[in-house]
């Protein structure tokens, strides 16, 4: 393969608050499998034999969780000594990378078939390939301008009324030469390097991807993102969601079919939840009712408790 992997995840994870003042929102679990795994399985079913986590933010407990998990992949943290934005941690990750790379931001759940990526991204002989989705309401993010062919021919940030549907989707494949350019200070791939690149006349060329795209990046959509893994929304990992979804069960309590229940989980009788996510280790007390509810790791919630539209984390 004549690419490494890198994905970008040392940001801090504000928007996913409370979660992340103890997780890393990389090793939050999504339907009990941490959330990069997701991405990581992309990138190993493609062939690439290398991936960089160019990480900051409570590092030491991202090499615990992928520790020796994918066996056909060299997954290596790079670690940030200060924040480097999307565009700085490139930069200051280029000088381990010998080839081309394929970027991810960390935070976006899709299953695009990288292999067909990268042959359209060579068929097109472009320096830099940007995959892209079209969304309603595309006010919200940074638009893309094409010519027929794909080559873009501007990138627009958050306007009013955006000449185009098509949005970043948050992966991009650059070329070494691509990478040569990126400054190793801190910046904005998006706002500051894109840009600059195609006034300096770069070919960035846009993938435009069809399928299942979420930003998991806030607590809501990281829930919605869990119930369209169990609803089957997602084809990639439809079986693996509905096998992992309850880790831990008892026939005497109640769950709905949208909920997670995970590893070592003590289920008291009469416990009623309904679409609601327990992480690993967590004791729930006799008849007690959790709803719309979040259950960070290891929590225990006395019997007899109603919890509803709360987001739990261990003091």
């Amino acid at each position: 393969m004549d690419y490494v992997a890198l994905i970008l995840s040392g940001g801090e994870g504000t928007r996913l608050k409370p979660l992340t003042l103890k997780i890393p929102k990389p090793a939050i679990p999504l339907v009990n499998k941490p959330f990069l795994f997701y991405q990581m399985d992309l990138i190993e079913s493609a062939g690439i034999e290398k991936c960089f986590l160019l990480s900051g933010y409570k590092a030491e407990i991202l090499k615990n969780t992928f520790k020796s998990k994918y066996k056909n992949l060299n997954i290596e943290i790079i670690e940030e000594k200060k924040p480097m934005g999307t565009g700085g941690a490139i930069g200051f990750a280029k000088s381990k990378i010998n080839s081309g790379a394929i970027v991810f931001n960390g935070d976006v759940l899709f299953e695009v078939d990288l292999k067909e990526v990268i042959k359209e991204h060579k068929e097109r002989e472009a320096l830099g390939t940007i995959m892209a989705i079209s969304v309603e309401d595309p006010s919200r993010y940074g638009v893309i301008l094409m010519d027929e062919k794909g080559r873009i021919k501007e990138f627009l940030e958050k306007v009013k009324e955006p000449p185009s549907n098509w949005i970043n989707a948050g992966l991009y494949i650059l070329e070494r030469k691509i990478l040569e350019e990126i400054p190793d200070t801190p910046c904005s791939i998006e706002r500051d390097v894109f840009p600059q690149l195609l006034k300096k006349g770069f070919h960035f060329h846009c993938f435009k991807y069809k399928g299942y795209w979420k930003d998991i990046g806030t607590i809501q959509s990281f829930k919605e993102a869990t119930f369209d893994l169990i609803e089957g929304k997602v084809l990639r990992w439809k079986n693996e969601a509905r096998e992992k979804r309850l880790l831990s069960m008892t026939d005497t309590v109640e769950i709905d079919e949208f909920s997670v229940i995970g590893l070592d989980c003590q289920l008291g009788k009469g416990v009623k939840i309904k679409k609601s996510i327990i992480f690993d280790g967590c004791k729930i007390g006799e008849n007690s009712e959790i709803v719309h509810s979040i259950i960070s790791f290891n929590l225990k919630i006395e019997k007899n408790r109603k919890i509803e539209g709360e987001v739990l984390i261990e003091d």
